[in-house]
């Protein structure tokens, strides 16, 4: 199949497309744990996102097909030192990856994924580390698809 989208270091001036796109993933969020995330709301996306971009540790990629947004992949930087635990670490922790529900299993993900691993070869990072909701089951099917395997498990108990 031949890719019709590219792939794309984000600009401030992205921060309204990102918001937008960031509404459906963050939908599935707050509708399915509406104790831990906010209803949707672009504008306020579109102002962390515009904060945000301006981090130097901070990688945000947008995928787009003449000029329309498709994607977007939010990750950061993170150099952990080793302590008397746990080993050192330099990771690109993907915070969100989100594909516009109309375009999705198009290769949009792996496309951005794809972009994020190779940015972090180049800035000398040897992790790639992100988490999913134990309810997203597609989010867990793709992930494991690229290779990605579980990690920890995180538990909760609301007093």
């Amino acid at each position: 199949m031949t890719r019709t989208f590219t792939v794309r270091p984000a600009t401030v001036a992205d921060a309204v497309a990102l918001g937008e796109l960031n509404t459906s993933v963050q939908e599935l969020h707050a509708r399915v744990r509406p104790t831990d995330f906010h209803a949707p709301d672009a504008a306020a996306a579109a102002s962390y996102f515009r904060d945000r971009l301006t981090a130097v540790t901070v990688l945000v990629l947008l995928a787009e097909a003449d000029g329309q947004p498709l994607g977007y992949l939010y990750a950061e930087e993170q150099r952990l030192e080793a302590d008397a635990f746990r080993q050192s670490a330099n990771v690109l922790h993907v915070h969100h990856l989100c594909t516009h529900p109309d375009r999705r299993r198009s290769g949009i993900g792996r496309a951005l994924m794809t972009t994020a691993e190779q940015h972090a070869a180049s800035r000398a990072l040897d992790t790639l580390l992100l988490s999913t909701g134990s309810f997203n089951i597609d989010a867990q099917r793709f992930f494991g698809a690229l290779g990605y395997e579980p990690y920890s498990i995180r538990l909760i108990r609301r007093l």
